[in-house]
């Protein structure tokens, strides 16, 4: 499955997960950073890059999500 090519709904991943490959790693963090800094695909359910549950994807939920994984800061929040 390619990056992007998410064939569930939002409510069966994992926020955090915004290259729908069903495992929230490093690669969500790449994914998301070249979205909003190199105008890369967009996920396709906005809600798994909005790490944070903030209402939106910006450069904090890159942050965050890297927290978590390189830090065991929180865990992408789990708001619908």
């Amino acid at each position: 499955m390619a990056w992007g090519e998410c064939v569930t709904p939002a409510y069966y991943t994992r926020r955090g997960d915004a290259d729908c490959d069903y495992d929230v790693d490093l690669g969500d963090v790449i994914y998301l950073a070249n979205y909003l800094l190199k105008g890369g695909d967009s996920p396709l359910f906005l809600e798994l890059g909005d790490v944070n549950c903030n209402g939106g994807i910006a450069l904090d939920d890159v942050i965050y999500l890297a927290n978590y994984l390189l830090k065991g800061g929180p865990e992408p929040c789990a708001e619908p």
